[in-house]
């Protein structure tokens, strides 16, 4: 890795999806050394893990931003949403963090009660533009409209401007979490429009309404 990074720089330099052998990769390391590494910033709060057992690990890292005022992720979804959620590492905000952004910063966290709880937020947007800037500039546009489908099924929603939804469609395939997609028949029409594997049954969204 060169000179001796602080794992914040870490952090950084890792942000998104991952495996060990991705991170070994990235860092020119030793899958042992990679793994070794991953649980350093695991410790830090910087990652977050899904799959194992039978699914390969996939870990999510997120830096650890600067923070000004007390709105976090964390705090915003739990403000609105029905279902409560524990803080797994400190998320750390900055600007005027708003409701769009928190929204955004779930589905980044590829988490799935994260997520499910994040749902409810759609009835709380108050910046439409705002949050498709955010989630054009994060790549996300085809998972924001989806689980805006998703959600609707079972809660009120602010209602999304026609010519924004248009502008998310694309067609490219998308999997919101690694090799998880629905088995409830309304939602796999929702999956089809939109091209994005949605990793909730129509049982899992009875927990937000």
């Amino acid at each position: 890795m060169g000179r001796r990074m602080k794992i914040e720089e870490v952090a950084r330099m890792l942000e998104g999806m991952h495996t060990i052998e991705s991170v070994a990769e990235d860092m020119k390391i030793k899958k042992t050394t990679a793994a070794n590494l991953v649980c350093r910033l695991r410790k830090h709060g910087y990652v977050q893990t899904t799959g194992g057992r039978q699914r390969k690990r996939v870990y999510y890292i997120s830096p650890i931003k600067e923070v000004k005022g007390e709105a976090d992720m964390f705090n915003i979804i739990n403000r609105h949403s029905r279902m409560k959620i524990a803080k797994p590492y400190n998320h750390l905000a900055y600007g005027d963090y708003t409701t769009e952004n928190a929204l955004i910063d779930a589905i980044l966290t590829r988490s799935l009660r994260t997520i499910l709880a994040s749902l409810n937020l759609y009835n709380h947007l108050k910046d439409w533009k705002k949050l498709h800037t955010l989630a054009r500039k994060k790549g996300i546009e085809q998972e924001v409209g989806a689980l805006y489908d998703t959600a609707r099924t079972v809660i009120k929603t602010r209602r999304m401007p026609e010519n924004i939804r248009k502008s998310m469609k694309k067609n490219k395939k998308k999997e919101i979490i690694p090799h998880l997609s629905s088995r409830s028949e309304n939602i796999r029409k929702i999956e089809k429009e939109w091209k994005v594997s949605i990793p909730f049954n129509q049982a899992d969204l009875e927990e937000i309404r």
